[in-house]
């Protein structure tokens, strides 16, 4: 006979009243009323054998008794309690529910598994075992599922939305050193480590790196690689402690010559360069500017040798010998002893 539930066996106790007629309770109603409470009372069964396995059934396959769903199994020699959790023929599963160390668990045993079974709010003093690929599931569709699956662990999110880590301040790090992986800050960066030392932190504006960056591929569209070679090229171009490139670079295409002294000349008599915040530029001479520059290489000459004032230009400066006077703005006289500078108005070279 199976058992019956609290609401059947409420409802079977209200016939063993005397009824109205004969103010009597039969003999049948109780006989089967007391058969109902002896079927529905789990029965608590102590062995020294060990632990219970899928033969201690309802069949009594095991040679250790007869059991139903809510008996309760005492192994004596490992001081453990297992509840029965489906007595089924040969498939009978028990449930470890305290161990030798007092620990309140919830542990399948023999790695059988239970279909539409369902604990609600457990509360445990201990810990609770789940062995390889034994599920802990959260959600009405099974939306969070942790377990180990013999290899590594995992923590396995496939229902909607995210899966959140919440914390003020959140670690991952080595279990055996406790060494840094990754480390977030609330309200600030986040820090990621080689060997529990950070390396790539991130801040207000930007990132912080600590150490060497390899790169492969494009950064903001240009190839560092490509461009690293090139400026190694003109690194070495640019060698200003090498002579022979700095003076080839400066003089090429002009000119110039440097001599190791470092005299600058320049070949061409017509061309000078001025160099300025603008660089280096070229500047071409007319005849008369020659002149003039001539007068000045010359330094002294006598009034006779003076070029003609109108072909030297206004301006034109010269140093005469033998000026007969020294009046300032008069037109030099040759043929005195007086040694005076000299210039040109364009018409007259004049005391100056």
């Amino acid at each position: 006979m199976a058992p019956v539930s609290r609401t059947t066996f409420n409802s079977n106790t209200n016939t063993l009243y005397p009824d109205n007629v004969t103010a009597q309770i039969t003999p049948g109603d109780l006989r089967s009323q007391m058969l109902d409470i002896a079927d529905s009372v789990p029965f608590l069964t102590s062995v020294t054998t060990g632990a219970p396995d899928a033969n201690d059934d309802s069949a009594n396959s095991g040679s250790n008794g007869t059991f139903r769903v809510g008996d309760q199994w005492v192994d004596e020699t490992a001081a453990s309690w297992y509840v029965c959790l489906d007595a089924t023929v040969g498939a009978a599963v028990w449930l470890l529910t305290i161990d030798a160390n007092n620990n309140v668990l919830v542990d399948l045993y023999a790695a059988q598994t239970i279909s539409n079974k369902t604990l609600f709010s457990p509360n445990m003093d201990g810990f609770a075992t789940w062995r390889d690929n034994d599920k802990a599931i959260f959600g009405d569709d099974s939306d969070l599922q942790i377990y180990h699956d013999g290899n590594n662990s995992r923590i396995r999110d496939v229902g909607p939305g995210d899966l959140r880590i919440e914390g003020s301040n959140i670690r991952i790090e080595d279990f055996t050193t406790d060494d840094n992986f990754i480390r977030c800050f609330s309200g600030a960066g986040v820090e990621l480590s080689y060997a529990d030392s950070a390396k790539l932190t991130t801040t207000a504006t930007g990132i912080d790196i600590t150490g060497n960056i390899d790169v492969t591929g494009l950064v903001d569209g240009r190839d560092i690689a490509v461009d690293g070679t090139k400026l190694d090229g003109i690194e070495v171009g640019a060698d200003v402690t090498d002579t022979t490139n700095v003076v080839a670079a400066l003089t090429a295409g002009t000119n110039i010559t440097i001599s190791a002294g470092g005299v600058v000349d320049a070949t061409d008599t017509n061309t000078t360069y001025s160099v300025g915040d603008g660089g280096l530029s070229e500047i071409n001479f007319t005849t008369a500017d020659n002149i003039k520059l001539d007068g000045i290489e010359t330094g002294t000459t006598s009034v006779v040798s003076l070029p003609v004032a109108g072909t030297a230009g206004a301006g034109a400066r010269h140093f005469v010998t033998d000026a007969n006077a020294t009046t300032f703005a008069s037109v030099v006289v040759g043929g005195g002893a007086n040694g005076v500078p000299v210039y040109s108005d364009g018409t007259n070279w004049r005391i100056g």
